[in-house]
């Protein structure tokens, strides 16, 4: 499991449904606690901007990948801040 990205996975999620799709209150409620919960996660001084990736037997990691690393982070936050429709989430399934 990648500890580190499991925050930054349902951000794109709650945020997208909200916006985009159901302007439900339930997914903007959501999409704020994940929001929340990734702000958190920026703990590692020696990370990127804070952040590491959980591998296993290699232990904490810097990681710059999409979907396990700091790409994926940044593609999650930007996708809660801004309310522009993400297309980046189709190679997910998401849009």
């Amino acid at each position: 499991m990648q500890v580190c990205v499991m925050a930054p996975q349902e951000l794109p999620i709650f945020s997208t449904m909200h916006v985009w799709n159901t302007r439900m209150p339930e997914f903007k409620n959501a999409a704020d606690y994940w929001f929340d919960q990734t702000i958190k996660m920026s703990i590692f001084a020696d990370g990127l901007v804070g952040y590491k990736t959980w591998k296993g037997k290699e232990g904490w990691i810097n990681s710059y990948g999409s979907l396990d690393g700091i790409a994926g982070i940044g593609l999650a936050l930007l996708t809660y801040c801004y309310e522009v429709e993400p297309t980046w989430d189709e190679c997910l399934l998401l849009s």
